[in-house]
C-alpha cells in the first residue's frame, strides 16, 4: 500500500522559541529527522499554550511537551485528581518511579484529540523538573498544586504528532530513539548551553553527533 503523501511531506516542528529548553529540542527532533532520511524544515514558533491547537490544526506537524505540563493544559480535572494522588504518595523516589511516568503519560494520551498520537515519552524530564528535589522544594511545588496541579507531576518529555503524517519508521527509528537515548543531565546540559547563548541549533547537532542516537 503506498505511503499517504502527508507522510513524504517535510515535517514541520512547533517550539515555543523564547524556552531554551523547547528551542534546543525542536532543533533536536529537526536534526534527528534529516539523519534518518525524512526532510524537515526549521523550527516554528509556537507559544507554549498553543502547540497543540498548533498540530491539530496542521499549522505543524510535530510538536512536544512534558507530561505533567500538558496533562495540565489539557485535561486539568484528571492532573488535579493525580496531582492529589501525587502529593499523597509517600513514596520518596516518585518523581522517578516508572509507574508514576507510565499513569501520567496514559492520562496524557487519552485526553488526546483523535487526530493526535503520543510516542512513548522520555526518561528524560524536563520544564524545569530535576530529577531530585529537594524537601523544601517539593513542599513548595505541592503547595502550588491548586493553581497548576500539572507542574506538580512528573515531567517526562513527549512527542506529540498528527495522524497519520509520521510513519512506522519515523516513530521508532526518530522519535522513540530520540526518546530512549536522552538523559535529564543532558537536557539540561543542553539548555543550559542556549541559555548562555549558544545556537541552538549547532547544540542540537553536537548532541546527535555524540549522543546514543548515533551511537548507540
Amino acid at each position: 500500500m503506498p505511503e499517504p503523501p502527508v507522510q513524504t511531506q517535510p515535517i514541520t516542528v512547533g517550539a515555543d522559541l523564547a524556552d531554551a529548553q523547547q528551542a534546543v529540542l525542536g532543533e533536536v527532533y529537526v536534526g534527528a529527522m534529516e539523519r534518518r532520511g525524512r526532510g524537515a524544515e526549521a523550527v516554528i514558533d509556537v507559544p507554549s499554550e498553543e502547540r497543540m491547537q498548533a498540530v491539530q490544526s496542521g499549522g505543524v506537524t510535530l510538536s512536544f511537551g512534558c507530561t505533567g505540563e500538558l496533562l495540565g493544559l489539557i485535561d486539568p480535572v484528571t492532573a488535579r485528581e493525580l496531582a492529589d494522588e501525587y502529593i499523597a504518595d509517600d513514596d520518596p523516589g516518585k518523581a522517578l518511579s516508572p509507574e508514576w511516568r507510565d499513569r501520567v503519560y496514559a492520562a496524557v494520551s487519552s485526553a488526546l484529540p483523535g487526530e493526535i498520537m503520543a510516542t512513548d515519552p522520555s526518561n528524560a524530564q524536563g520544564c524545569g523538573r530535576e530529577d531530585g528535589l529537594s524537601a523544601a522544594e517539593a513542599a513548595a511545588l505541592e503547595a502550588s498544586a491548586a493553581d497548576d496541579p500539572g507542574a506538580v507531576l512528573p515531567q517526562h518529555i513527549v512527542p506529540f504528532y498528527l495522524k497519520p503524517a509520521m510513519t512506522r519508521s519515523d516513530r521508532v527509528n526518530v522519535l522513540n530513539r530520540v526518546a530512549g537515548s536522552l538523559s535529564t543531565e543532558e537536557l539540561d546540559r543542553l539548555t543550559e548551553d542556549v541559555e548562555d547563548g549558544a545556537d541552538a541549533a549547532e547544540t542540537a547537532r553536537d548532541w546527535l553527533d555524540t549522543s546514543r542516537f548515533a551511537t548507540g
